[in-house]
């Protein structure tokens, strides 16, 4: 496996033993290596996007030696979507070699960042450093509870990556007690090392493995969850089901892992490669406390992203609230709540990521569309708000929608399409793009 990353231009094995140096790292030397990785970003980012270069202009000037990341950071607004958008086009046009960082537009829009080999391979490697916690070394088997390809090519695609990163997809789509024993069956054949996957997924896997006799995978060190609040009660009837701890992680598809959970269930962030922030309702900015999380990527040279606005509301603390000994900060809570799953008719449970791409099929070739959201007011019907200037025929609209829905969730669902001025905010500060009026999660 690390074979054919270098191959691709992703140097993980260095990135990787430095993320490892890291974590004897001192407040002091942290500070000073972000603002190291913060100067290198900064340049990068004025060469490759023009627009970048212009919101540079009358900033902290960054070769100073004892510039510290407050200092470089505190002549920047926070970025929107459209700022990222922005700068990923202009870096894109300068060629070279990219990875391609694409989101689930789980916001409201999906957003295509550009990233090098390094960005990558650091990004990847404090992936494994988190799985490393818990003794999972890199490239163990593993298994992976996620969204379901939508047509050839990405099932294709998803298998070589599979292949490569030892990892087989188990679809979290489609969920019943027939589709979810079958599943249960596949991964004992697997034997995996660790499992990862959206938290309701998992979830509902563990409840299935409390009814079934003697189920028991031998070399399982840790459940990981993602994308999705774990709260206690899931922790622990995950932990019984599957006799294995449950560990938490917090990311974003645009900067990776931002924060993983410790031995002692803190989620540390992983901060030699990324600088976080929180932004009050009256705009100030802090490197501590409750507000508007705010990301600075210290690891994306092509597309800069900096005080980037993700849209969750955290509390962020010292690292010495965990007595793990690790030197990064805590995130304590994440606030906001949880897109909701759908049900359609024949009673399956549906992840928000798979509306999310139903509606990105929608919309593709619609212009003017900034934001939306997905109401299911009954098992059979759907409505979908679209947020946009642009004058839409919301019969045809609806008839395209209808078609897709019921293609991929269920024949017997229907969309109607309602076009808006705006999409209000949760109370919470976020948009709630999927929302199951029909039961309670």
């Amino acid at each position: 496996m690390r074979a054919a990353l270098a191959i691709r231009g992703v140097p993980f094995t260095r990135c990787y033993a430095e993320a490892l140096e890291a974590e004897s790292f001192s407040r002091e030397s942290l500070l000073r290596y972000q603002a190291r990785m913060l100067r290198s970003v900064l340049v990068s980012g004025r060469d490759k996007s023009p627009s970048f270069a212009k919101r540079c202009e009358g900033g902290q000037k960054e070769d100073s030696i004892e510039v510290t990341p407050s200092r470089l950071l505190q002549s920047f607004q926070a970025s929107s979507r459209d700022d990222l958008v922005r700068f990923a086009l202009e870096a894109r046009q300068t060629g070279g070699r990219a990875f391609r960082k694409k989101s689930s537009g789980s916001t409201g829009r999906a957003l295509t960042l550009w990233k090098d080999g390094e960005g990558m391979a650091r990004e990847l490697a404090a992936t494994w450093r988190g799985h490393s916690w818990h003794g999972i070394p890199f490239g163990s088997t593993g298994i992976r509870i996620w969204g379901r390809s939508l047509s050839t090519r990405a099932s294709v695609q998803r298998w070589l990556r599979g292949m490569l990163q030892n990892v087989t997809y188990i679809s979290a789509s489609d969920i019943t007690p027939q589709s979810l024993e079958a599943r249960l069956i596949r991964m004992r054949a697997v034997n995996p090392v660790y499992i990862y996957g959206y938290t309701s997924a998992v979830r509902d896997l563990a409840l299935q493995v409390g009814e079934m006799t003697g189920y028991r995978l031998p070399q399982l060190k840790a459940v990981i969850t993602t994308a999705e609040p774990l709260q206690d009660d899931v922790r622990g009837l995950i932990e019984s089901a599957f006799s294995s701890v449950c560990v938490d992680e917090y990311g974003a598809s645009e900067v990776g892992t931002i924060a993983h959970g410790c031995t002692g269930r803190h989620l540390h962030v992983s901060e030699d490669n990324m600088i976080l922030e929180v932004e009050s309702g009256a705009g100030e900015v802090s490197s501590f406390g409750t507000g508007s999380l705010l990301v600075t990527d210290l690891t994306n040279r092509m597309t800069p992203v900096i005080r980037y606005r993700l849209g969750d509301i955290v509390t962020l603390s010292q690292p010495d609230v965990c007595a793990c000994g690790l030197p990064f900060k805590v995130i304590t809570e994440i606030h906001g709540r949880v897109e909701d799953t759908v049900v359609t008719p024949d009673g399956r449970r549906h992840h928000p990521s798979l509306v999310c791409h139903l509606v990105g099929m929608v919309t593709q070739n619609l212009p003017g569309v900034s934001r939306y959201q997905v109401r299911q007011t009954s098992p059979s019907n759907f409505e979908l708000l679209l947020a946009t200037e642009k004058v839409h025929d919301r019969a045809r609209l609806s008839r395209a929608a209808t078609e897709i829905f019921a293609k991929h969730l269920h024949p017997h669902v229907a969309v109607s399409v309602r076009v808006v001025e705006v999409i209000e905010r949760e109370k919470s500060g976020k948009y709630r793009i999927v929302v199951n009026e029909v039961r309670p999660l």
